[in-house]
């Protein structure tokens, strides 16, 4: 990938920032978010805007990709998987604010 190999500082690449502003979308760690993962879940579901996700299940929704990943991966929207009580060093939380 072209990230190197490790984490970088918030704002390391700041001509990636999109129309409004925001950066560090992806690179640094994918993104644990609080969606149980189900496969088929956009095909049966009428939510939209913010879709809650599985009731429950073994794995959580990871967004976004890391240093770790592959280019075609570096992509806010792109979702994969993991099971929830897993750690890597590649998946984390992100922190955000506003000016």
């Amino acid at each position: 990938n072209f990230l190197g190999d490790e984490t970088m500082p918030v704002g390391s690449y700041p001509n990636g920032a999109s129309q409004y502003g925001v950066i560090d979308m992806a690179g640094n760690v994918a993104e644990w978010v609080a969606d149980w993962y189900r496969e088929d879940y956009y095909s049966d579901s009428d939510e939209y805007t913010n879709p809650a996700g599985a009731a429950n299940g073994w794995y959580k929704v990871v967004r976004g990709g890391s240093w770790r990943s592959d280019d075609w991966k570096l992509r806010i929207s792109y979702r994969s998987y993991d099971r929830s009580w897993y750690t890597h060093y590649y998946i984390g939380f992100r922190c955000a604010t506003t000016p």
